[in-house]
């Protein structure tokens, strides 16, 4: 993972007039720094390690029409890539206008012809991004049978397969879950945590409105005060990086952050944080926080998702 500050140096000459400036300065780039890595890794931890952040479902001048808007944001650099062949059909263009009632996205530079097989991506994050929950639930994927070097689809192998079911586009409700929750207890363990987003949880909510009581203010939040609705004793949270028609049933101790030297840091190899940009015309100076690091998971036969749910799509 990478992200870059970039600051001018007539800025750093101003506020080093002001030590307390100077400060607030490299904070607010520094921490901003950090708060977008950490978002982004969150991303790409509920992904299937495409990078994957739209599908075309039309195709315009200039612009193309998407599924979702859920991780897209006017100013990002994208490439748009064919994901039957990994062809990358424009690279590195800015996206200059969203429509949020069409779902239309307008990109800078010159006009593509794109199809329903091409995906947006960050610029240069297609199939670079880590594993995520997408990757380890839906082992009913062609794309997905080979995970941590385990083909399930070979004979012998059916071991390694998450549980997965369809929601149809339908509601969330109690006996659809619950078949989930048996087909992980049938492997001998039990789901501890059940993630979704807003717009699915709304819906199952207001299902139970005739049923509701509250017994106990402290039985709704989990440890570092997250709420939760109470689903046949697991808890049951929205997350809004978690991908849209999606609902994860997992066991977290099962899942690793496996990590490669520090945790956040800045490169300094050559002696520097903030480096000069390479062109010798430009005042500006740049320094870059990255992380290695992947997710892994060692029991994938205890995941399970239920995909295509009934939800807000933006």
């Amino acid at each position: 993972f990478y992200k870059q500050i970039q600051i001018s140096g007539f800025s750093m000459a101003v506020t080093e007039q002001n030590v307390g400036a100077y400060l607030s300065l490299l904070e607010a780039e520094t921490q901003g720094a950090i708060n977008d890595l950490r978002k982004d890794m969150n991303r790409q931890a509920f992904g299937d390690q495409t990078g994957a952040l739209a599908s075309v479902t039309a195709d315009g001048s200039n612009t193309v029409t998407v599924n979702n808007l859920q991780y897209l944001r006017v100013g990002m650099f994208i490439d748009i890539v064919d994901s039957g062949t990994d062809a990358v059909l424009a690279t590195n263009r800015k996206t200059t206008a969203i429509n949020t009632s069409t779902r239309v996205v307008t990109y800078d530079g010159a006009d593509v012809t794109a199809t329903t097989a091409h995906r947006l991506v960050l610029n240069g994050n297609w199939k670079k991004e880590c594993n995520g929950l997408l990757k380890f639930t839906r082992s009913d994927l062609t794309a997905n049978f080979i995970l941590h070097g385990v083909d399930s689809s070979t004979a012998g192998n059916e071991y390694w397969k998450a549980k997965q079911r369809d929601g149809g586009n339908t509601t969330f409700d109690e006996d659809m879950g619950q078949l989930l929750l048996d087909d992980v207890g049938a492997e001998g363990w039990e789901t501890d945590l059940i993630v979704t987003t807003r717009g699915i949880r709304r819906r199952y909510v207001n299902t139970l409105k005739a049923q509701k009581r509250f017994n106990d203010s402290q039985a709704l939040m989990l440890h570092g005060g997250f709420k939760y609705v109470d689903f046949n004793g697991v808890p049951l949270c929205h997350e809004d990086d978690c991908p849209k028609q999606n609902m994860f049933f997992i066991r977290p101790s099962d899942l690793l952050w496996i990590t490669l030297g520090e945790d956040f840091d800045w490169m300094d190899r050559d002696g520097a944080i903030l480096r000069k940009v390479e062109s010798p015309d430009l005042d500006e100076y740049k320094a870059t926080l990255f992380k290695y690091c992947d997710l892994g998971c060692f029991r994938r036969k205890c995941q399970g998702v239920i995909y295509n749910l009934a939800d807000d799509i933006p």
